[in-house]
């Protein structure tokens, strides 16, 4: 549509929709603002709950303690992963210690003619090093030691943890 202007010029005019149909879901803007006017500057900004809020205003209450929580979620899950790991890897530490022992008993039975040690400092230093870990990593288990010395089996020539996942 067209229409003289009062210097003899012609003007387009721009005719706005009449219809008020609800804008389908793909042509929604998600970026987190209202819209981009034509020279690219943003007409209002949104919130972190979707609010519309002034440039110079801060973050509510909600969105901080929803940050907050976030966070101390997130902490959380770092700190229980931690401790499983560290866990985990005791216990394969008291299981490599277990191997140790176990073929240091078999090499003294081999030598001695399958009678097994009366106790476990006769395999140092010729079976075991010097600087063997007798404890468990883990220590102690319900007031028990944690010491492989106090859980050696004479009769049978087999060391033993006292946390029941170790053993192998």
């Amino acid at each position: 549509m067209r229409r003289p202007h009062n210097n003899n010029k012609v003007e387009a005019v721009i005719a706005k929709p009449t219809s008020t149909a609800p804008v389908p879901e793909a042509a929604r803007d998600t970026s987190g603002t209202a819209g981009l006017s034509v020279f690219g500057r943003s007409k209002r900004k949104m919130g972190l709950l979707g609010r519309a809020v002034n440039s110079r205003s801060g973050s509510t209450i909600a969105e901080l303690l929803l940050m907050v929580m976030v966070l101390g979620l997130l902490v959380l899950v770092v700190i229980m992963s931690w401790t499983v790991s560290e866990g985990k890897s005791r216990e394969a530490a008291c299981r490599k210690n277990l191997r140790a022992l176990d073929a240091a008993i078999s090499s003294y039975r081999r030598d001695h003619k399958g009678s097994c040690p009366t106790d476990l400092e006769s395999l140092v230093p010729r079976y075991l090093k010097n600087g063997f870990t007798w404890h468990c990593p883990s220590g102690n288990y319900d007031n028990i030691s944690g010491d492989y010395r106090d859980h050696y089996n004479r009769a049978t020539g087999r060391a033993t943890c006292p946390w029941p996942r170790h053993n192998p």
